[in-house]
């Protein structure tokens, strides 16, 4: 893969590793499709996945990175501060956040981690690269 990697390079391979990873049927992996809610995968899971797309695609990434809860910082309610949120939509601009932003009670990173989003991380480590 080459920094000019396009997210239709990517999904197939990363919803090929998905359902290699989590023993479901690629047919259940759509691009909305929450990995943890959805999908059943875990912490450990995830960084499964990371390793299996740099070992495929030669892509160092940190799919981990975005959810890590150190980096969230949240009101009494549960969700994220305004600074915090404004940090990282900047941080991770190429992402979706219509999941997580839409959803009323506490915010959740586990709620930004679709199948589309992850690829779109992957996406911009490759560009990085």
């Amino acid at each position: 893969m080459t920094a000019t990697v396009e997210l239709n390079d990517v999904y197939p391979v990363v919803r090929e590793l998905i359902a290699d990873g989590l023993g479901i049927e690629i047919e259940d992996i759509q691009p909305d499709s929450l990995f943890e809610d959805d999908l059943g995968g875990e912490s450990i899971d995830y960084l499964d996945l990371q390793f299996q797309v740099e070992k495929r695609l030669g892509i160092k990434n940190s799919i981990l990175g975005v959810i890590k809860h150190d980096a969230w910082e949240c009101d009494a309610d549960g969700r994220l501060t305004p600074s915090c949120l404004v940090r990282l939509q900047t941080q991770y601009a190429t992402l979706d956040w219509t999941p997580l932003t839409s959803q009323p009670g506490p915010q959740l990173p586990k709620q930004l981690m679709t199948v589309g989003n992850i690829c779109k991380l992957i996406q911009h480590a490759a560009r990085q690269q």
